[in-house]
């Protein structure tokens, strides 16, 4: 790829950010880190910046020639009058929205179609309204399969207590994408310089209890599937969420008990063609 962007990445200590981070330093791109802590730990030609959601970017950060890949995201708002991801993304797109070489990609999420009312889902809605008049690339994903995220400390939970507790009979449809495959999709979105909203994720979902029993069947782990009314396991999170945290959070939980299916035939990704793999194509080293 002749003249290089620049990748900008806000978020790059989190899992994703992290993984896109070390997909295009293997490929020698010019790199540029925001990030809340700078890791002891650097990589070679990475320019490493201090970066904090509430305030103002660095000025001295240039965004010509750029793609920003906004992957920051608080699970908590911690300012009284406005969002704290929404300014941060508003402090985004005062940086590149005059600046017409650069190219903002952000990570949204499946969770919108759900028409769930947590959080993270409203969150992310938020930050589409917000985008819905400038040129950029929206990527809703599905669940991302890796070593990371909310997929890996669900697969943690099951190595440990080789349990598996689900709500509902553990039917909610699980739409994921595994986290190579996001990695190829956004090289190819800046390769290709495509803007609009795409659809990462395989569109052939698995139930919840299916999905994670085949997970469990990779990693060789026997667990014992129990159905738990909600209100059961609201009430044990809330008594033992300094156990628990480190594997959901209630707004994880509000989410999959509000998980539907949706019509895929109604998704195209215009401009945009991938064949996502197929959890069957999981290897445990994956794991």
């Amino acid at each position: 790829m002749e003249n290089k962007p620049t990748i900008i990445i806000t978020g790059a200590t989190g899992f994703v950010g992290n993984e896109i981070l070390r997909f295009f330093h293997s490929k020698n791109f010019k790199i540029i880190v925001l990030a809340r802590e700078i890791p002891s730990t650097k990589l070679n030609n990475v320019s490493y910046y201090n970066y904090d959601l509430a305030k103002p970017i660095n000025e001295t950060i240039n965004f010509k020639n750029s793609v920003v890949i906004h992957c920051a995201y608080s699970k908590n708002n911690t300012l009284q009058n406005t969002d704290v991801n929404e300014l941060a993304l508003n402090n985004i797109l005062s940086k590149v929205k005059n600046e017409t070489t650069a190219h903002l990609i952000f990570l949204s999420s499946i969770a919108i179609n759900f028409n769930s009312n947590t959080y993270y889902a409203r969150q992310k809605k938020k930050s589409e309204e917000i985008l819905n008049s400038f040129n950029c690339s929206i990527l809703r994903l599905g669940l991302v399969v890796g070593k990371g995220g909310l997929f890996y400390k669900t697969v943690k939970f099951i190595k440990k207590f080789r349990i598996l507790p689900f709500v509902n009979g553990g039917k909610q449809p699980i739409y994921y994408v595994f986290v190579q495959d996001v990695l190829n999709c956004i090289e190819q979105i800046i390769n290709n310089k495509t803007f609009g909203t795409f659809f990462l994720f395989n569109q052939n979902p698995l139930e919840y209890k299916i999905f994670y029993k085949l997970i469990a069947e990779k990693i060789n782990v026997k667990i014992i599937c129990i159905n738990i009314p909600f209100w059961l396991i609201k009430f044990t999170y809330t008594l033992f969420s300094f156990a628990l945290k480190n594997y959901f959070t209630m707004d994880s939980l509000n989410g999959l008990k509000k998980a539907s299916t949706i019509n895929t035939e109604q998704i195209v990704n215009q401009n945009f063609d991938y064949n996502f793999k197929n959890l069957g194509e999981l290897k445990p080293a994956d794991l």
